[in-house]
């Protein structure tokens, strides 16, 4: 959970459990999940200490709850690619959590069958503007 002043960002992720995707080249179930270095702990503490949760509150987002649903490949680098937004409400919001996760340190990538391969992921993200 990410706290601030005004508002709050909470953080839940999960990898997906879908078949290989032909288009993108991206499995989203895995035998071996792309991770973030030092685990799930770290990417919350990375996320809590590089996003600018103030962010809808300077753009003038009314109070209430925004939920904003990510979706990226972490490619057999590592590196976060393709990253794209299933819901965005405005505000600056996405482009903000955009900013952050292109940013990212390099993960371990999935693998599959022992090599390293593109790997769907799934970020939601909750912000809470005033009380």
């Amino acid at each position: 959970m990410i706290l601030a002043v005004n508002s709050y960002c909470q953080l839940i992720s999960k990898s997906d459990a879908y078949p290989h995707n032909k288009d993108s080249g991206a499995f989203k179930s895995v035998e071996v999940i792309a991770e973030f270095p030092g685990g799930i702990e770290a990417w919350t503490q990375y996320l809590t200490e590089n996003l600018d949760n103030n962010v809808p509150v300077r753009n003038g987002a009314p109070d209430g709850k925004y939920i904003i649903i990510s979706e990226f490949i972490i490619d057999k680098s590592g590196n976060l690619v393709e990253i794209k937004f299933l819901t965005d409400p405005g505000y600056g919001m996405t482009e903000e959590i955009k900013r952050v996760l292109a940013k990212s340190p390099k993960w371990r990538p999935a693998n599959q069958n022992f090599k390293y391969i593109r790997s769907y992921r799934t970020q939601k993200f909750i912000f809470r503007v005033g009380n």
